[in-house]
C-alpha cells in the first residue's frame, strides 16, 4: 500500500493533482490500490426486471494531460444487459485492472454469476482484456455461455502491425473457459432468450482498414421495447456505410458514442437516424473536457449535437449507473 503524506505538499492543487496522477497509475498498473466505485440505480417507475449497466471503468477517472502534445489516454469501456427473461449480456469490460470490478457486477446481476452472451467490440486491451482474465484466471467464478468476437488473424494495421497476439489470447480463453465462439457477419441476428442482437458492421473484408478501431463491431441490442445501439471504437466510413446499407432500421432509444466520445470519429447522419433518447459515453474525464477545447472544437460538432440533443446523458467518469429498460 502506498501512502502519500499531504502535509510534504505546498500547495493543495498540486497535490490533488499528483493523486489523480497516482490513482490512474497504481489502477492502470493493477498496484495493491482501492479504487472506489458505487453504482447509481436510475429507475422510471419499473422494477427493474430489465437494464442497462454503464460500468465507470478506473481509467474514466483519470484526469490528467490528454491531447495537445500529450497521448490520448484510452478510457476502456463496459456495459451489462440484463434481458427480461433473467439473462445476462456483456459487452467489453475495460482494462485488466477492471477485472475485479467488473466481475464483482457480474456476480451482482447474476443469481449463478453466468453470462449467456459475452460481446468483445474490437481487439484493443482496453475492450478485450477483461473478458480475457475472467475466462483464464477465474472460470470457476464467472460461467460465460458464448463469446462474440470477429478479430481477423491475417488483419495489419497502417503500420504493419498485427493481432496475432490477441488471437491468440481469445482462443486461450475459449479453450479454458469452455465458452462457445459465435463469429458474426452483416445482417446476422443473434437471440438471448427474447432479446435480439442485430449486427449492422463487421470487419469482414479488411483490405481498406488501416486501424484496429474500426474493426470494431457495430449492432444493436433489443430487450422489449427498448434498442441500444453500440457502435465500439468505429470511425466515421463504418457508421456512414451502415447508414446507407439500413437507413431508419437503426432507430434507437440509446446510443453509446463511437471511440469514447472523441472527435477522430462521429457521423451527423447516422446519429439524426438513430435519433437517441440517451446518450451513453464511455470516456474519462480528461478525454471529454479535451474535446471541449478549442484545438478539438471544430471536429466535435456531430458528437456534441447529438449531446445535446438527447434527455439523458451518462458519462463513464460519472460513475457507474444502472438504467430501466
Amino acid at each position: 500500500m502506498l501512502l502519500i503524506p499531504l502535509r510534504d505538499f505546498r500547495h493543495r492543487a498540486n497535490a490533488a493533482r499528483l493523486l489523480k496522477i497516482i490513482h490512474f497509475t497504481l489502477c492502470i498498473y493493477k498496484m495493491p490500490y482501492m479504487c472506489y466505485n458505487k453504482t447509481v440505480n436510475i429507475n422510471f417507475g419499473g422494477n427493474l426486471m430489465s437494464y442497462l449497466i454503464q460500468y465507470s471503468t478506473l481509467a474514466s477517472k483519470y484526469d490528467g494531460p490528454f491531447g495537445g502534445g500529450h497521448p490520448w489516454i484510452s478510457a476502456g469501456m463496459g456495459y451489462l444487459i440484463a434481458t427480461d427473461d433473467g439473462r445476462l449480456i456483456a459487452i467489453d469490460g475495460g482494462h485488466p485492472a477492471d477485472t475485479e470490478a467488473f466481475i464483482a457486477l457480474i456476480e451482482e446481476n447474476s443469481k449463478d454469476c453466468t453470462v449467456d452472451t459475452w460481446i468483445v467490440t474490437h481487439p484493443h486491451i482496453d475492450h478485450y482484456s477483461v473478458f480475457f482474465n475472467a475466462a483464464t484466471r477465474y472460470p470457476d467464478r464467472v460461467k460465460i455461455n458464448k463469446v462474440v468476437y470477429r478479430f481477423p488473424p491475417d488483419f495489419k494495421d497502417s503500420e504493419g502491425n498485427g493481432i496475432a497476439d490477441v488471437v491468440s489470447d481469445m482462443e486461450e480463453a475459449l479453450r479454458v473457459s469452455g465458452a462457445d465462439h459465435i463469429t458474426p457477419t452483416a445482417d446476422d441476428e443473434l437471440y438471448v432468450g427474447s432479446s435480439r442482437i442485430k449486427f449492422y458492421f463487421t470487419p469482414e473484408d479488411t483490405s481498406h482498414i488501416k486501424g484496429k478501431n474500426p474493426l470494431s463491431l457495430i449492432f444493436s441490442v433489443t430487450v422489449g421495447k427498448s434498442r441500444m445501439m453500440f457502435t465500439g471504437d468505429t470511425w466515421t466510413e463504418m457508421l456512414d456505410s451502415v447508414l446507407k446499407k439500413y437507413g431508419g432500421e437503426l432507430k434507437s432509444d440509446f446510443l453509446q458514442l463511437p471511440h469514447h466520445g472523441l472527435c477522430d470519429t462521429g457521423h451527423d447522419g447516422f446519429y439524426k437516424v438513430v435519433s437517441p433518447d440517451t446518450v451513453l459515453i464511455p470516456t474519462s474525464t480528461a478525454g471529454y473536457n479535451a474535446m471541449n477545447r478549442e484545438e478539438y472544437a471544430h471536429a466535435t460538432g456531430d458528437n456534441k449535437a447529438v449531446e445535446a440533443a438527447a434527455s439523458r446523458v451518462y458519462k463513464s467518469f460519472e460513475g457507474t449507473v444502472k438504467i430501466e429498460l
